[in-house]
């Protein structure tokens, strides 16, 4: 089934707004590793910005991905990025504003997840697996990546 993809278009606004605080909060966790350099900061921001909103086009067939579609998105990202690496030891000071921002933000992905699936003509069902999946769209790989790379210095 394909799903026309006008009718599944977010308000650019939030979708920024989510992305920008996933990559923010994406750029403290990289901030927590000592050997993580720009690039991998970068990446990692990148990951948490775009997780949730890549997940829940992917799930609905509304391809190719609005983070794809619109280079703001990647400008978002790389805001957040920077402002995150310059000011990672002033970040780690409000950190608990910074988690209470990023629960906001997954909150944020869920609910248009499912108001974006519901759009789309599924069921009740289907729409809360859409939004739950789309709300930890960005953590999971994030903390899979975080976990390989400390798992590749771990001796057995």
């Amino acid at each position: 089934m394909t799903v026309d993809p006008s009718i599944l278009e977010i308000p650019l606004a939030i979708n920024l707004a989510a992305v920008f605080v996933g990559a923010l909060v994406g750029t403290l966790r990289a901030g927590e590793e000592e050997h993580v350099d720009l690039v991998g900061m970068f990446t990692l921001a990148a990951v948490m910005g775009f997780g949730g909103g890549l997940v829940r086009d992917l799930l609905l067939g509304n391809l190719p991905p609005a983070a794809f579609r619109d280079p703001s998105y990647l400008v978002a990202a790389g805001i957040a990025a920077i402002i995150g690496a310059v000011a990672l030891v002033y970040l780690r000071k409000v950190e608990r504003a910074l988690w209470a921002l990023d629960s906001l933000a997954i909150g944020l992905f869920a609910c248009v997840g499912a108001n974006a699936a519901l759009i789309a003509g599924l069921s009740m069902l289907p729409a809360i697996l859409i939004g739950t999946c789309a709300s930890v769209g960005a953590g999971r790989p994030s903390s899979a990546a975080m976990w390989r790379r400390r798992a590749s210095r771990c001796s057995l």
